[in-house]
């Protein structure tokens, strides 16, 4: 796990607001990790179940009054989950001109199936 020693929101006007860079000899890259458990409590683990959302990333922009979602990709769990074994798939979604909302554009489920 990464441990940072300053924050990395930056909110200024120019730059990138949010930089992860890992100091290390090894071979091993920073790494962004999205985490799911079905519990409530911190710190306990209870498998998820197919379909259940793993993790998102949403692109967002300002349309002057909002930032709404332009696009996105979700991580989701593609099967039944169990010891050492989370099938998982991604899919890419955009927002269409004119449309309020996202739409899948893009999947790749766990078996490596790509579909549009």
């Amino acid at each position: 796990m990464l441990r940072f020693k300053k924050p990395l929101w930056n909110g200024n006007t120019g730059g990138n607001n949010f930089t992860g860079i890992r100091y290390s000899t090894g071979a091993g890259g920073a790494q962004l990790v999205l985490g799911h458990s079905q519990s409530g409590t911190i710190g306990s683990n209870v498998v998820l179940s197919n379909n259940d959302y793993i993790g998102s990333v949403e692109f967002r922009g300002a349309d002057g009054t909002n930032y709404l979602v332009g696009a996105g990709i979700d991580a989701l769990v593609d099967g039944n989950p169990g010891t050492n074994d989370m099938p998982g798939r991604l899919v890419f979604s955009t927002t269409a001109d004119g449309a309020s909302s996202p739409t899948e554009r893009l999947r790749i489920d766990s078996s490596g199936n790509v579909g549009i």
